[in-house]
């Protein structure tokens, strides 16, 4: 694991928490940010039987991330700053719609690969674009039928990760 993935995975994890079980969240019985599905997906291709995802390891639930998330919107080749911002996007929404609101962000065709066009626009993007990102995000969550619940929790996420992002990059502000 690079550096960077273990700053990022530490914040991630640090937003994500423990077990939880909410009647309003669309993900369900989830633990250190992992669903029961994911998880129970995550056992079946290691070849093990499904438990309870209360029971998740943290070094299972870092494998996935890294797996699942970090290594589909290749982190390890991402500016600074866009890296955490990708990543707590992924987790949020997947990874697909994490890149494609990047693409669109930076006027590129929306097709949710992390190819080198893609790559190369993130590492030649001015600052206007990161916050852009984030504002996209926002805007985003805004539609989810469960904002009303978790609206005030994702923009204050999404807010921390913007200004947390903009440190790692070496800039400030908005």
């Amino acid at each position: 694991m690079t550096p960077n993935f273990n700053k990022v995975i530490e914040r991630i994890l640090a937003h994500e928490g423990g077990y939880v079980n909410h009647p309003a969240d669309n993900g369900k019985a989830t633990n250190l940010g992992i669903t029961q599905a994911t998880f129970d997906n995550y056992l079946a291709a290691s070849g093990h039987k499904p438990y309870s995802v209360k029971m998740i390891t943290r070094q299972q639930a870092i494998s996935i991330y890294r797996v699942k998330y970090w290594m589909a919107i290749k982190g390890d080749e991402l500016q600074h700053g866009w890296d955490y911002a990708m990543m707590d996007a992924a987790v949020l929404m997947g990874p697909g719609r994490a890149v494609r609101m990047a693409q669109q962000v930076l006027g590129l065709e929306p097709d949710g690969v992390m190819g080198p066009i893609t790559r190369a626009a993130i590492h030649h993007a001015p600052k206007e674009k990161l916050n852009e990102y984030h504002d996209k995000r926002i805007a985003f969550l805004k539609t989810l039928e469960d904002w009303p619940v978790f609206g005030k929790g994702w923009v204050n996420r999404v807010e921390g990760v913007r200004k947390d992002a903009l440190k790692d990059w070496g800039l400030t502000g908005r």
